[in-house]
C-alpha cells in the first residue's frame, strides 16, 4: 500500500488522502479549504486520482473541509460507493445522489469488514456526532486515519482503537502543542463571551462543536439564541440517534433544549434581550448584521472580516497530551500529522517517527 496526500498535509483544510492497494485505490475524505476562492487552493488534487481504479470513498465526518469536494469528484465522472456513518450522511448536504451511500450503524463499530481488496474497521472519534476514525489492513500492513478527534468531548464518545503497532498513522494535528485542559479553554471562551456588552454571535457547523457550545453556554446561564436549523437538527438528533452521544451530556443538552432554548432568526435575535447567539456560518453570512461581535472557535472566514471578528480556541481537536496518549495506544512506526500548517512542531516526538510530507507527496505504508 502507499498513500498520496491530495490535500490537508502541511495545511489546514481540504483533507483528502488516496490509499493505493495493488490495482485499486480508496479515497479517505474529499474536502475543501473553507473561504478560499482560488480553485487550485480550494480543492484537493483530484486530477491525480485514477478514476477507473478508485473503488470507494470513506468519509470520517460531514464537515466541509472533509466532504466539500465530493461534487467535484462527481464532475470528474466518478459514481462509486461512499462509506460513512449514518449521522454523517444525515448531516452532509453535498453528497451527490449518483454516489451509492453505504452507511454504518452504531452496532457495526469496532468490527472488521471488507471493501474490495482492503479490510477496514471504524470507531467513534469524539469530534462530532458520527465522526469516526478508520483502520485499513491489507496483506500484513495497517494504516490508521484518526480523522478529526478529541478524547475528552462533553457530548461525543471516543472509541479506543485496537492496540498497535500500526505501520502508518495519519493524525489530526490541528491542536499542535496546546496543553491547556479543556476546562481552561472553556473558561477563556466564557469569560470573553460574558464581556460582550451588546450582541455576540458564535458561528459553527450544523453538528459537532455547535452542540457542545450550546451546552456550555446554557450551563453557564447565558441561554443563547439558536439558529432554527441548528435547533431542529439537535432535537431530531437527540431523539433519533442518542446512541452516538455520551449519556450524561445528552441528557443535560436535551433538558435545556426543551425547557429554555429559543430558536430565533438573526433579525429576531437582534430584537430580543439575549446577548449570545449561535448560528450556522451561512445563516450569519446571509445577513451579517452590523454592530455585533462575531466569534469563531475555528478558522476565521473572510466573509466576516469587515465586522468585529475574533477567534477563541475551543477544543474539538486533540491537545498535545491527547496526541501522545493516542500514539502510545496505536504505536505507529511512522506518522504524518495533517490538518495543520505547522506539522514541524511534532517532528521531535519520541513516540513515533514523524514523516515530513506535504500535499502532493506519496509515502509507502
Amino acid at each position: 500500500m502507499n498513500l498520496t496526500f491530495l490535500g490537508g498535509a502541511g495545511e489546514y483544510g481540504r483533507s483528502c488522502f488516496l490509499l493505493t492497494i495493488k490495482e485499486t485505490s480508496v479515497l479517505v475524505d474529499c474536502g475543501i479549504v473553507k473561504g478560499e476562492t482560488e480553485p487550485a487552493k480550494k480543492f484537493p488534487q483530484l486530477e491525480r486520482v485514477g478514476l477507473d481504479r478508485l473503488a470507494s470513498v470513506f468519509l470520517t465526518h460531514s464537515h466541509e473541509d472533509h466532504t466539500g469536494a465530493l461534487e467535484r469528484l462527481e464532475d470528474l465522472g466518478w459514481t462509486g460507493p461512499v462509506y460513512a456513518t449514518e449521522p454523517t450522511f444525515e448531516q452532509a448536504e453535498i453528497i451527490p445522489d449518483v454516489f451509492e451511500k453505504r452507511p454504518f450503524s452504531i452496532e457495526e463499530k469496532m468490527q472488521w469488514y471488507k471493501a474490495g481488496e482492503v479490510e477496514f474497521c471504524f470507531g467513534r472519534s469524539g469530534h462530532t456526532e458520527g465522526a469516526c476514525w478508520y483502520l485499513f489492513h491489507h496483506e500484513g500492513q495497517t494504516i490508521y486515519f484518526s480523522g478529526d478527534y478529541t478524547l475528552h468531548s462533553s457530548l461525543y464518545p471516543f472509541d479506543l482503537p485496537p492496540e498497535g503497532p500500526v505501520d502508518l498513522a495519519v493524525m489530526d494535528g490541528a491542536g499542535g502543542l496546546e496543553s491547556r485542559s479543556r476546562k481552561e479553554a472553556e473558561q477563556t471562551l466564557l469569560t470573553r463571551m460574558k464581556k460582550v456588552t451588546e450582541k455576540g454571535a458564535l458561528h459553527g457547523p450544523l453538528a459537532g462543536k455547535t452542540q457542545e457550545l450550546l451546552l456550555m453556554l446554557a450551563e453557564e446561564g447565558l441561554n443563547p439564541a439558536v439558529d432554527p436549523a441548528v435547533y431542529c437538527y439537535t432535537m431530531e438528533s437527540l431523539s433519533k440517534r442518542r446512541s452516538w452521544y455520551k449519556q450524561e451530556g445528552a441528557e443535560k443538552l436535551e433538558v435545556w433544549m426543551k425547557r429554555d432554548a429559543a430558536a430565533s432568526s438573526v433579525s429576531a435575535w437582534l430584537q430580543s434581550d439575549q446577548t449570545a447567539g449561535i448560528y450556522l456560518e451561512k445563516t450569519l453570512a446571509s445577513e451579517i448584521p452590523s454592530g455585533i461581535s462575531i466569534f469563531t472557535t475555528g478558522p476565521k472566514l473572510p466573509v466576516f472580516e469587515k465586522e468585529s471578528y475574533e477567534k477563541i480556541p475551543f477544543f474539538v481537536h486533540p491537545t498535545f497530551p491527547e496526541t501522545k496518549q493516542l500514539l502510545q495506544r496505536i504505536k505507529p512506526k511512522r506518522t504524518v500529522f495533517t490538518h495543520t500548517s505547522e506539522p514541524e512542531v511534532f517532528y521531535y516526538m519520541k513516540e513515533t517517527e514523524t514523516i515530513r510530507a506535504g500535499t502532493g507527496n506519496t509515502v509507502g505504508v
